[in-house]
């Protein structure tokens, strides 16, 4: 059996170093690609060793590639294709979406998977990652706002599709990654690509953006009609869309869920006509059984589906009660460890980052030119 190369990519302190390292020292068939590079050695480096210069006229061996500062890196195709071969999985960590691209095109696509490695991170994180490599306030200060400038660049290149990535790790805990990893290398996780309806089903808590990103469909020149109302028992609020359809008693022919007292239907034939008249379909679900039942039942149509993780850090639940903000943060709790330990097995996940709003415009635009007629 032939291995696998698993790349790495997200911003400064998110924990990709940490988690290759938890990673090679738990399985001894998983090993770390070390690359050369020109810039100076740190205390924590156990990835990279030093050259003083990178001379590659006439290359035919590494991949090379630059970062911020024109600092090369260098990684040895001879030694990644030799271990493939030998069954031996690997992981680098290569934070440009161009290098990943020339890496895919040099190997066998399906040898090769793509994981970016997401955490919450502020600049005082930032600040002391830095002094623990013994830089002193006025060093880290640019540094710092250097990292946070390519960190906006970064999630921005996730939305917008110029980074395309096999799988998403939200970094709660190494643990928490590590158990995501070992998931991800013993499932093969590859997403239909064809031209059938595709519905996105878009799984996400309170506040964490869902309602903004239906906002941001309508916006899109006829991209409201690819949103799939539900059937809702509770009175209408003012900031209802046309997700939302208000009923006393939901139809015997819905799939029903409840979601804070309230009951909530999926309307199956609604489904189905919205995905064979448009080709493309959205719907919000507050659970997760409902999602994967519903996904379920349209691959039985022989259309396309897709589960969609919105992920927001810090919900904004200023709107509700004490207690009630409480109740929806642990509902929110419970769907984020539900996607670490079951969703994230699941075939053709996306995952949404709600970083800010550019980047959720961003995702929205990307997903409505899925939509077959669109120009």
């Amino acid at each position: 059996m032939k291995g696998r190369l698993y790349i790495l990519i997200g911003p400064s302190g998110a924990g990709k170093s940490s988690i290759m390292r938890a990673m090679v020292e738990k399985h001894s068939q998983f090993q770390k690609v070390v690359k050369k590079t020109t810039r100076e050695m740190r205390i924590d480096d156990d990835d990279v060793t030093h050259i003083a210069d990178a001379d590659l006229r006439g290359n035919s061996q590494y991949v090379a590639y630059l970062t911020n500062g024109g600092v090369t890196y260098l990684i040895d195709l001879v030694e990644v294709r030799a271990r493939l071969s030998k069954g031996i999985s690997q992981i680098v960590i290569v934070n440009n979406p161009m290098t990943i691209k020339i890496l895919e095109k040099m190997l066998d696509k399906d040898d090769v998977r793509v994981i970016f490695i997401h955490r919450e991170i502020s600049r005082d994180d930032m600040r002391a990652i830095f002094a623990n490599r013994g830089m002193s306030d006025g060093q880290s200060m640019l540094e710092i706002e250097k990292r946070m400038n390519i960190r906006t660049v970064l999630y921005h290149q996730l939305a917008s599709g110029v980074l395309r990535v096999d799988h998403v790790l939200i970094n709660s805990s190494i643990q928490d990654c590590v158990a995501q990893f070992e998931m991800i290398h013993t499932s093969t996780i590859l997403e239909d690509s064809s031209n059938r309806p595709l519905l996105n089903i878009v799984v996400a808590g309170t506040g964490a953006g869902k309602d903004k990103l239906l906002r941001l469909f309508e916006s899109i020149p006829d991209g409201g009609r690819f949103i799939i109302p539900k059937y809702l028992t509770r009175e209408r609020k003012g900031d209802d869309g046309c997700e939302t359809r208000h009923v006393e008693q939901i139809p015997g022919r819905c799939l029903v869920y409840k979601f804070f007292g309230n009951q909530y239907g999926v309307d199956f034939a609604l489904i189905k006509s919205v995905l064979e008249n448009c080709g493309l379909g959205f719907i919000t679900i507050s659970s997760i059984p409902t999602a994967r039942a519903l996904k379920r039942l349209v691959k039985s149509w022989g259309m396309r589906v897709r589960i969609v993780y919105l992920h927001q850090g810090s919900p904004d639940l200023n709107f509700y009660s004490e207690e009630d903000a409480r109740l929806r943060r642990e509902h929110s709790q419970q769907l984020f460890q539900l996607y670490q330990y079951e969703l994230i097995q699941e075939p053709g996940l996306s995952v949404i980052l709600a970083e800010n709003d550019d980047i959720l415009c961003a995702y929205a635009q990307r997903m409505c030119m899925e939509a077959p007629d669109f120009q």
